[in-house]
């Protein structure tokens, strides 16, 4: 399921990382962790669960909060 959400993640994360390829990656690292996380919990986060994610993560670590992943 994830992998068929994989090109419009890669998308959404570099709109929200502004071209910044580390923010990029590290929220989509972050984001791919919590997405497991919560299959394990039977859970099945939806597209728009996972932008909110993106950009609660990309804010936490042009903050300061959260060092990359």
């Amino acid at each position: 399921m994830y992998q068929e959400m994989l090109p419009a993640i890669e998308k959404q994360a570099m709109r929200i990382a502004k071209g910044d390829k580390d923010i990029a990656q590290s929220v989509q690292a972050m984001v791919f962790c919590t997405y497991q996380r919560a299959l394990e919990r039977g859970k099945n986060l939806s597209i728009g669960e996972i932008v909110n994610l993106l950009k609660w993560r990309a804010s936490e670590i042009k903050s300061g909060v959260r060092l990359h992943f």
